[in-house]
């Protein structure tokens, strides 16, 4: 399995995308819990334990100050508990869509997000827990969360899209 090292943020706090910027890393491989700031942007978050007890990232508020923030989440090793990815609040909604890739031969599966739907609960192999999963978030507008996923999955696909709040 390959080592995983946190990295800090550049100076100014926020991954600017520019020449010689490195995006800032965060290994997350003990706790239950990570509530990420709107100064974050930019971070790739490494999940780098199986999290039996299952493991909750709550994102932003989508403040005028945090809309273009934006976030990776990368399951590096496979999860066995419950993870969630929260909007900060309930009045926020997500879209865009979330492909499932099998990790043995048959077809794979995408999934939109619904009306009311404000976070992921993959709880389940078949809705994208396992190594090498990814997720793209941005809070774009007010109430507007932007989601693109890459989950692999093993079993009957199913949706990891949901109401959490």
């Amino acid at each position: 399995m390959p080592s995983f090292k946190s990295s800090a943020p550049s100076k100014s706090r926020v991954f600017n995308n520019g020449l010689g910027s490195k995006r800032p890393v965060k290994v997350l491989s003990s706790g239950t819990t990570y509530v990420l700031k709107g100064r974050e942007s930019g971070i790739l978050l490494v999940l780098n334990n199986a999290f039996s007890s299952g493991f909750t990232i709550t994102l932003p508020a989508d403040t005028a100050a945090n809309i273009g923030f934006t976030c990776t989440i990368f399951v590096a090793t496979n999860i066995s508990g419950t993870l969630s990815i929260n909007a900060a609040d309930d009045a926020d909604v997500m879209f865009g869509g979330m492909k499932l890739l099998r990790t043995s031969t048959g077809a794979s599966r995408a999934f939109q997000p619904g009306a009311a739907v404000d976070g992921l609960t993959i709880d389940a192999n078949t809705k994208g827990r396992l190594e090498g999963s990814v997720f793209d978030i941005t809070i774009a507008a007010a109430n507007v969360i932007t989601v693109e996923g890459r989950g692999v999955f093993s079993g009957t696909a199913a949706t990891a899209f949901a109401d959490n709040s």
